[in-house]
């Protein structure tokens, strides 16, 4: 297999996608190195990665259409995808199987994207509560090799909103930790004491905020991102276990009210192209921290912001990885993720 060699004295960490056996090898490198360091050739020759020419190009899939004429929505048939051409139209919207976190797209001719990929809220759930206030999910992952893309469509993997309190309240549970790789994503606390707002779940990258407390300010305690020990890598592992972690439900008072819940994490979303990517919008955001039940509760914490990688001859996507803001009263914002463009040249058409 083709191993990268960067320079580890410039960099402050450094993510790895790897597909094992099929021969891809990427470093990524968050800061610090050249293109050269990330690709292995000076020039940066993307189609020298075996994968592409033994897997994402073998198009078994064939082509598919999903141009309904009204708002419809549709699931993936498998986590990954094997299309020779795939069209998305601007009324449809595609997600992944039942059950599945994350979906991967392997697009040997082109994708048409005018619609959604869709898989906001589809990571960890957020902590439960018998009324209101309840935690926002984490965004799942979305993972896009094509020769091509084309249209003006969405790729969603925000965190959800935290629920709102209620009058009829109970007390709320923390939120489920993401997994990226065996490594945790945390969660956001819920229920930690008496007026506490849920935290919010951490993103692929960025931090969960704290909830609210009464009229204090620090409530359940949001997800702590652990992202300077985190490797990001690519094989089949990542069809299960990439996405971010749930908010934290909000506490209750005496039964009767109930604290805002904390929003879930941003996901995840790779795209890696042989030609420019265009103007498609691409969304990791936490989730927002639902508000309290009255200004005696804290609201929710806002969901640490997702992970954005591009890897194209040129990038004008629109990337968004802000954190998501704080319930009222008194909820902290998450964390904002990070968005990364990294440039690639394609080296040769592949028959």
């Amino acid at each position: 297999m083709f191993q990268t060699q960067p320079k580890l004295a410039v960099l402050s960490w450094t993510y790895s996608f790897s597909w094992g056996e099929l021969g891809l090898s990427l470093r990524v490198p968050i800061r610090g190195a050249t293109p050269a360091d990330v690709w292995g050739y000076p020039d940066r020759r993307l189609t020298r990665f075996p994968v592409l020419r033994r897997l994402c190009w073998s198009g078994a899939d064939g082509d598919a259409s999903f141009t309904p004429t009204t708002a419809t929505t549709y699931n993936f048939p498998r986590p990954i995808m094997f299309y020779r051409n795939l069209v998305i139209g601007s009324y449809a919207i595609l997600k992944p199987p039942s059950g599945a976190r994350v979906q991967v797209l392997c697009v040997s001719d082109t994708l048409k994207l005018d619609g959604v990929i869709y898989v906001s809220g589809l990571g960890a759930p957020g902590g439960s509560a018998g009324g209101g206030g309840v935690g926002g999910a984490g965004g799942g992952g979305v993972i896009v090799v094509a020769r091509k893309i084309d249209g003006s469509g969405m790729i969603l993997a925000n965190g959800l909103k935290g629920g709102d309190g209620v009058s009829t309240g109970s007390a709320g549970t923390s939120g489920s930790s993401g997994v990226y790789k065996g490594v945790s994503i945390p969660a956001g606390a819920g229920g930690c004491a008496s007026y506490n707002g849920g935290g919010g779940g951490s993103g692929i990258w960025g931090s969960g905020g704290n909830g609210g407390y009464n009229a204090v300010g620090n409530g359940c305690a949001g997800g702590r991102n652990p992202k300077d020990i985190r490797f990001i890598v690519l094989d089949s592992d990542i069809y299960y276990d990439g996405y971010a972690g749930g908010g934290g439900a909000g506490f209750e008072s005496s039964a009767t009210q109930s604290a805002g819940g904390g929003g879930g994490g941003g996901g995840l979303i790779i795209i890696i192209s042989d030609n420019p990517v265009p103007s498609i919008t691409l969304q990791a955001r936490g989730g927002d921290g639902g508000k309290s039940y009255s200004v005696t509760l804290g609201g929710g914490g806002g969901g640490g912001g997702g992970l954005i990688i591009v890897v194209a001859p040129d990038d004008n996507s629109i990337k968004d990885v802000s954190g998501g803001a704080g319930g009222s009263p008194y909820g902290a914002s998450g964390e904002a993720g990070l968005a990364l463009f990294i440039q690639a040249y394609p080296y040769e058409v592949i028959q």
